[in-house]
């Protein structure tokens, strides 16, 4: 696992120009990430549970992509992403079984902030329901294979 060392003395609070006035994420432009350094945007997305920075041109770029075919998004997480496609957004929600909750809190790391749009289901059941032309999925955490153990992944934590 990579550690990174941030001095908060010459480190930005960028939540004013990423949060909307409900403090969810807004979508930005790449011109106002282009803005902030990288150690904002890692700030910015440990202290809310965020891994992903949608821009109107990525947005713009999916679109064209889809092309008025059926979409999903999964592993929505904020379900920002999702809601800006007018698609729908699922998610297992996994951040939000109490034992990993309280992984998250022992580590001080904020859990996903999940958005109302977002549907729980995995990922194979979202597709089995919606059946998709398109898939949309960013930072999807895979399960772990016994099999296969050098390609890691997520371990049932229950277990």
């Amino acid at each position: 696992m990579d550690a990174f060392s941030i001095d908060l003395t010459k480190v930005q609070d960028i939540s004013g120009r990423l949060l909307d006035a409900r403090g969810r994420l807004r979508i930005a432009s790449a011109h106002t990430l282009r803005n902030t350094t990288a150690q904002e945007r890692l700030l910015f997305g440990v202290r809310q549970g965020i891994y992903s920075f949608p821009t109107h041109e990525l947005c713009d770029f999916l679109r064209s992509r889809i092309n008025g075919r059926s979409a999903i998004e999964i592993g929505a997480g904020h379900g920002i992403l999702a809601e800006s496609l007018s698609i729908p957004a699922t998610d297992n929600r996994q951040q939000e079984d109490p034992e990993l909750r309280a992984y998250y809190a022992q580590i001080g790391q904020p859990t996903v902030p999940y958005g109302e749009n977002v549907e729980k289901l995995d990922a194979s059941t979202a597709v089995a329901k919606y059946q998709p032309n398109v898939v949309i999925a960013c930072w999807v955490t895979h399960r772990f294979d016994p099999g296969r153990p050098h390609a890691g992944g997520m371990r049932d934590w229950r277990r």
